[in-house]
């Protein structure tokens, strides 16, 4: 598995979104720089949410996303 995600160290940070993975900068990065990257990343997500139909299965159940 750590050869699939591209993981050659320890520790690693990963933001998995559905099959999407991004190896986030980890040891030594400040957590603004880490802050930035996974604001982002967020705002990628959000706005791909929002242009997308609701699932089936939130349509069935009625949930929110």
């Amino acid at each position: 598995m750590t050869r699939a995600l591209r993981v050659s160290s320890y520790p690693t940070l990963l933001y998995i979104d559905g099959t999407s993975v991004h190896q986030l900068p980890a040891t030594g990065t400040p957590l603004a720089t880490l802050n930035g990257i996974l604001d982002e990343l967020l705002a990628e997500k959000q706005a791909a949410t929002a242009t997308e139909p609701p699932s089936i299965l939130a349509t069935l159940t009625g949930a929110e996303r």
